[in-house]
């Protein structure tokens, strides 16, 4: 790959990130809720190697030394930043799939599980708003 553009290793790594979010999510509601909490072993799993996959890529010659000035390559910093940025919002994705998929499976075995009491009114207006802050 020595021909490739920078764009182009961070759209490959981009679609690889995303083909790995798609699956998880598949996975994610297709699994018991007994299984979840493995998906959360896999996804960290996966998000490891696809890691260790473009690692190399990422940082070849240009990469700067612990004691470089961020200053002296901008670009290189905010590759960093933007793959932090990519691995993390696949977590918090399906992380909240997760979330969203166990408590739904609780709400089917406890039917009150998520239904407000009958006194809180479900529109927010300033008024009510004001109220409950007085009240507290």
């Amino acid at each position: 790959m020595q021909y490739v553009l920078p764009s182009d290793f961070v759209a490959c790594c981009s679609a690889d990130l995303r083909r790995i979010q798609s699956k998880l999510r598949g996975l994610v509601q297709r699994a018991s809720s007994i299984m979840l909490p493995c998906l959360l072993d896999l996804m960290a799993t996966e998000l490891r190697a696809w890691r260790s996959k473009w690692k190399d890529h990422f940082e070849g010659k240009d990469r700067p030394q612990l004691n470089d000035d961020p200053s002296f390559n901008p670009g290189w910093y905010h590759l960093t930043v933007l793959i932090n940025l990519w691995e993390h919002s696949v977590r918090l994705n399906v992380a909240s799939s997760i979330l969203r998929q166990h408590t739904d499976g609780l709400s089917g075995v406890m039917p009150g599980f998520w239904s407000p009491p009958g006194d809180v009114p479900m529109d927010l207006d300033l008024m009510t708003i004001q109220q409950a802050i007085h009240w507290n």
